[in-house]
């Protein structure tokens, strides 16, 4: 309301300002014809006076007379000399224009604001709530607040580094910032010190899963294991060591899991539908002789909008960008993506866990750049072109994978089967344009 009320003085004034001038246009023309008026009728007066004084002659004073005379009557044409208004037919004609002329002022008047205000609602956006300066001040206050609280507990945790509290408090903030490897790193430090909880263990959890692009590292599968034990009725433990057997290559034993947790799972959780979904998918795997994709390949991570109705999962996804977190050196669970699609074998996985975290990514890159190599030579592979495209999202790598998808559908361009299948797997990609 406020708002309105300033609108509506600026306007008044910037209207006041405008039609001053034109409304009092016609009086100062007709001022200033009184004005030499007046200065004629003066300079009548100074000759009859300088006369009397013998200043000029009669003569000289005739002639003055006279030219005063004419100047005068050239102003009676516009101003009566004696009255100082103008004439009937003059006044007349002097009114109409000036009815004119305010009409004029008086349209413009009205039509500032009008047009001022169908502007600003063609333009603006007057359906937004509005937002105070103090109201300003105090977020960009508490944003400085949380920043200058990050920081001083994190001085205070260098100094001190076996403060639990320390690193329990400041664990949940990481994970608001999106800082995942620190957010691992101050979990695992706080379980160290405090001991383990629920809410820790699945902190940890989520934040070297986040920190990994959507893997099931080690140290996340064991945090998930000591919460199913610590408490069994929690789904996303199951849900997440699922995923993690898939990510194995063990698709019979990720598909028995998610059986196991839809049927002792209420009818009515928010989550039973995308379990469901995961079960099919696996089973239509296993039907086709499909094995999963190595540990670079998260299918089973729900895209945002399925973690907004209710995954199960305690938040992880496979958005994000790879950071090497506290944990993160441990091994992965690594695979292999050799033409023939199969699993790990011992052998890689023994010589993954002995790998730095840049030797995994180099060995998950190469991996994925033979498969890559293999479908351009073969690109009648449908499962191949969509571990590939997997791969590529799981390693950030989104324009490939939509590269990898748009061959793909140009490979199987004449099988709406095959064309369905690569639109879904776009959409629970977040890939589908």
């Amino acid at each position: 309301m406020l708002l309105w009320i300033g609108f509506a003085v600026v306007t008044a004034a910037v209207v006041a300002v405008l039609v001053r001038p034109l409304m009092s246009q016609d009086r100062e023309a007709a001022t200033d014809d009184e004005a030499n008026l007046a200065v004629y009728r003066h300079q009548l007066r100074e000759i009859d006076s300088d006369l009397e004084r013998g200043l000029i002659t009669s003569g000289e004073a005739q002639a003055a007379r006279t030219e005063l005379g004419r100047r005068i009557l050239r102003m009676a044409d516009r101003v009566d000399p004696t009255a100082g208004e103008l004439p009937v037919e003059k006044s007349h004609s002097a009114q109409q224009r000036n009815i004119v002329s305010r009409f004029a002022v008086y349209g413009a008047a009205a039509l500032l604001p009008l047009v001022s205000i169908a502007v600003y609602l063609a333009v603006g956006a007057p359906e937004l709530p509005g937002l105070p300066h103090a109201e300003r001040l105090q977020a960009a206050k508490e944003s400085r607040s949380v920043d200058e609280l990050v920081g001083l507990v994190e001085t205070r945790l260098r100094a001190k580094p076996d403060d639990g509290e320390g690193w329990d408090v400041i664990a949940p903030v990481y994970m608001r910032l999106q800082r995942f490897a620190d957010a691992t790193q101050a979990y695992a430090s706080a379980i160290k010190y405090l001991g383990e909880t629920e809410r820790r263990l699945a902190g940890f959890a989520e934040a070297a899963v986040l920190a990994n692009n959507g893997l099931i590292i080690p140290p996340a599968r064991k945090a998930y294991e000591r919460l199913a034990a610590m408490n069994p009725a929690r789904p996303e433990p199951k849900f997440w060591l699922a995923t993690a057997k898939e990510q194995d290559g063990d698709l019979a034993g990720a598909r028995a899991d998610l059986e196991a947790m839809i049927a002792s799972a209420p009818a009515d959780v928010p989550w039973r539908k995308l379990v469901e979904t995961r079960i099919a998918e696996l089973g239509a795997k296993i039907a086709g002789g499909n094995r999963s994709l190595s540990s670079t390949a998260n299918v089973a991570a729900p895209s945002p909008d399925e973690a907004a109705k209710g995954t199960p999962a305690s938040g992880a996804s496979a958005a994000g960008t790879t950071t090497s977190g506290p944990l993160a050196s441990s091994p992965s669970a690594s695979g292999s993506m050799a033409s023939g699609g199969t699993g790990p074998t011992a052998a890689d996985v023994a010589a993954a866990s002995q790998m730095t975290e840049v030797q995994r990514l180099g060995m998950i890159n190469d991996m994925v750049s033979r498969l890559a190599k293999r479908l351009d030579a073969n690109g009648a592979d449908l499962e191949g072109w969509k571990r590939l495209a997997q791969a590529y999202k799981v390693l950030g790598r989104d324009g490939d994978a939509r590269a990898a998808l748009a061959k793909a559908r140009h490979n199987f361009r004449d099988d709406a089967a095959a064309l369905q299948s690569l639109d879904e797997l776009a959409s629970a990609l977040g890939l589908k344009s």
